[in-house]
């Protein structure tokens, strides 16, 4: 009786510059390899510098391997970066998928040797930025040589995605000297739609929602704008709205903090209506609040992506958010949301103040499909089964 043919499975490995984060495993640093070992049938490693005894453990099927360097160098240091490229030296014909995020020069020289080593491997850069990157470089032989080492990598790069339709259109506008256009593609950031049948949690529908409002983030930080928020309902009738500002302030921040102070001492009345949750990292306790409200405010000045935003559309939140990010792919041409302009307080607390009274329908996700923001759906547009 003849044996049969053990099926192995292909290989991919990412390799990340930065030490490694729990909070990593809610994001697409670890979501997007995640999702490609499942629907293409990889084994998935994940690469990253440890300057302690973080022992290789396997998460979700995912191996997330550390590669030791000495703690007194920093985690970007040339020592670094050189243990990083041996081992991709070294394991470069073991990887049928290498993938790396952001163009950089070590993404080029990461790509360079692997290509060198495996040219049937398949290379592949994830980008998240809004696809505007500066081609134009001074006349000198350090500008004539990163010129030349890009040019190299995007000869050599098998796919090349982008988070926003604006960022893939940015791109193509550019001049790198070569045509790269077959390369590209359109790959959204989704949502972990395994993670939430895991923790079990029914989606509420708009009917089962309570009057609540939420926003999501590192409260009071420059980039997240909090103060245009908190401006905004100073002087608007919550009646029986409850807003929750979910995340993290910096105990150095003095001005935000002294801000809030002032906010609640001028108004007192609103310390049971707006209410300052602090950090939640627990995925379940995060997500309750996404579902039981009705509306997702973000007043970011930017965002590469803006997960948050994702999460909002999962849960049926009425999105009200400035213009960064995703925000115009999510929001589908206000089909599920509102623009507010960048630090216009009196545009915010005007929309606010229609929701609150009735009169903006935010009561508009009848027709929506969750499985068009899943990550199963999104890895699929890189068809490398083709």
């Amino acid at each position: 009786m003849e044996k049969k043919e053990e099926y192995v499975k292909k290989k991919m490995t990412l390799i990340v510059n930065h030490p490694w984060n729990d909070v990593f495993e809610g994001k697409d640093v670890f979501l997007v390899p995640c999702y490609i070992g499942k629907i293409y049938h990889y084994d998935v490693k994940i690469v990253f510098p440890s300057n302690y005894l973080y022992e290789a453990k396997t998460i979700r099927d995912v191996e997330l391997v550390p590669v030791s360097y000495i703690k007194k160098l920093r985690p970007f240091s040339f020592v670094f970066g050189f243990k990083l490229m041996r081992y991709l030296f070294c394991n470069a014909r073991k990887i049928d998928l290498f993938m790396r995020f952001h163009v950089t020069i070590t993404t080029a020289i990461m790509i360079i040797i692997y290509k060198m080593l495996n040219r049937n491997g398949i290379a592949y850069i994830k980008l998240d930025s809004n696809g505007v990157m500066n081609f134009e470089y001074k006349n000198n032989l350090k500008s004539l040589f990163r010129k030349l080492l890009y040019r190299r990598m995007f000869e050599l790069v098998d796919f090349v995605s982008y988070e926003t339709k604006m960022g893939l259109e940015n791109i193509t506008q550019q001049t790198i000297g070569i045509d790269i256009s077959s390369k590209l593609f359109y790959m959204p950031n989704g949502f972990d739609e395994d993670m939430i049948k895991h923790l079990d949690i029914n989606v509420k529908e708009y009917s089962d929602k309570e009057n609540v409002m939420i926003t999501v983030g590192r409260l009071g930080t420059n980039q997240k704008n909090t103060e245009l928020f908190l401006k905004a309902v100073e002087n608007i009738d919550l009646k029986d709205w409850v807003i929750y500002l979910i995340g993290d302030i910096d105990p150095q921040n003095i001005t935000f903090l002294e801000f809030v102070s002032n906010f609640f001492s001028n108004h007192p009345e609103k310390k049971k209506s707006v209410i300052f949750t602090g950090a939640i990292s627990d995925k379940r306790h995060l997500w309750e609040y996404y579902n039981k409200s009705k509306v997702f405010v973000l007043t970011s000045r930017c965002e590469s992506y803006g997960l948050v935003l994702n999460e909002a559309k999962r849960f049926r939140n009425f999105i009200v958010s400035t213009n960064v990010g995703a925000f115009e792919d999510l929001v589908e041409s206000g089909k599920y949301g509102c623009e507010i302009p960048q630090d216009n307080t009196d545009y915010l607390a005007c929309i606010l103040e229609k929701i609150i009274l009735g009169q903006l329908d935010i009561d508009v996700y009848n027709d929506f499909s969750p499985e068009s923001l899943s990550y199963y759906y999104q890895v699929k547009r890189m068809k490398l089964n083709n």
